[in-house]
């Protein structure tokens, strides 16, 4: 990870089922192989856990409000995905609409 240097940084681990954990890499890797200048993104996949760590090269306030934003942004992303998979749980029959109040008598 890394934190092994001495600069700032901030950490998300997401814990849940293996389809859960490979739904948010899926959703977060591709954002995270090209992070913003004097950041580093980290990451570990494991069965039921998904760590993100994000290191940013100074200790200057623009670089600490970068990663506060950058982790705003991937909480925001996770409640999106939890979301969704909550939605989706609810059954295939939840969007089906009713026809017959949608005709003229």
């Amino acid at each position: 990870m890394c934190s092994q240097v001495a600069y700032p940084c901030g950490k998300i681990v997401v814990k849940g089922s293996k389809q859960y954990i490979n739904a948010v890499y899926a959703s977060l890797h591709p954002d995270n192989t090209k992070p913003a200048p004097r950041m580093k993104i980290s990451e570990v996949l494991e069965e039921d856990t998904y760590v993100i760590e994000i290191c940013v090269s100074n200790n200057l306030l623009n670089a600490v409000r970068t990663l506060r934003s950058t982790i705003d942004e991937l909480l925001g992303l996770l409640e999106v995905i939890d979301s969704i998979e909550a939605y989706s749980s609810m059954g295939s029959g939840f969007m089906e609409s009713d026809t017959s109040m949608n005709s003229v008598n």
